[in-house]
């Protein structure tokens, strides 16, 4: 699919919210701790090249699809996770400001790699998916976040 700059755009423009309590939003470009901190104070640790990937199995090619039709690949996309690879997992909603596309339902895997993140992506038929991860300051030997992180699949050609 080649891509297109409103769809480029419509991508990052998506907000997405991850359901926790508090719930935490997070945007394309956005530099924020606050899942980290959340992420910690609940026992979680990323270790290595580790991050966080954002994927939903909605709407695959960007197509839109019947609500069960998406529940139905949601359900799996969690399965696989928790067979191939279990790692924690957070529910999200993928919203367009616009109102334009609908809602998207999704997780937030915490503790994967970019690379399995990307192919996971991929097996699902998505062409981006929301990526964060975080660099740590030599000096004060503290942990910052890294900007999110919208990254395409090779299903997304860009021209």
């Amino acid at each position: 699919m080649a891509a297109s700059i409103s769809l480029i755009n419509a991508y990052q423009q998506t907000v997405y919210h991850v359901l926790i309590e508090p719930p935490v939003t997070l945007k394309v470009g956005d530099a924020s701790d606050v899942i980290f901190k959340y992420l910690e104070q609940h026992g979680f640790e990323l270790v290595g090249e580790t991050g966080i990937a954002v994927v939903t199995a909605d709407n695959p090619m960007s197509i839109q699809r019947t609500a069960d039709c998406n529940a139905s690949a949601r359900l799996q996309l969690e399965t696989d996770i928790a067979t191939i690879r279990p790692l924690a997992c957070f529910p999200t909603e993928h919203c367009d400001p616009s109102g334009i596309w609908p809602a998207e339902l999704g997780v937030m895997i915490v503790g994967c790699d970019r690379q399995w993140a990307s192919a996971l992506a991929e097996a699902y038929g998505q062409n981006a998916f929301l990526w964060l991860s975080r660099e740590q300051d030599s000096k004060t030997m503290s942990y910052q976040c890294r900007a999110v992180e919208l990254l395409f699949t090779p299903l997304f050609a860009q021209e």
